[in-house]
């Protein structure tokens, strides 16, 4: 089992309590969102209580924290990260970038486009929002 130091513990419950003020969360919906008590969340924020890393993960899920958020909070608790960094360079995305983009200039599916009323088809004319929904050029 870890061992959290004092300054280790307050140092997540002042990233704990930054995360949830700028979600304008309160102590109580912190804590019914991730199954604790509100005394519980209130213990970790002022520091006499350092959560486990299953709950600093609990406590982190209803704040919607981004991955990266995530990890900063478990190493904020003592705890290694445990969501990987990726580059948009790695191997596996280049393939995710091509079909985004349409890799050989055609669409590839139904997608947002903002504005889609003024949408062109790619030989030139004007299209609907609808018949790009429907794949219909």
């Amino acid at each position: 089992m870890a061992t959290v130091t004092i300054d280790q513990a307050n140092r997540f419950g002042d990233e704990l309590y930054r995360c949830r003020t700028r979600r304008r969360l309160s102590q109580l919906d912190l804590a019914a969102r991730a199954g604790t008590t509100q005394r519980y969340v209130s213990y970790v924020e002022r520091g006499p209580s350092a959560p486990g890393r299953a709950m600093a993960i609990r406590l982190a899920e209803p704040l919607e924290l981004s991955l990266r958020e995530r990890n900063e909070l478990l190493l904020a608790a003592g705890y290694a990260p445990i969501y990987p960094r990726t580059s948009l360079d790695d191997p596996p995305l280049p393939s995710v970038r091509d079909a985004r983009i349409g890799g050989t200039g055609r669409w590839v599916g139904p997608v947002f486009i903002p504005g889609a009323s003024h949408a062109q088809r790619p030989g030139g004319g004007p299209t609907s929002s609808c018949a790009l929904w429907n794949g219909r050029w």
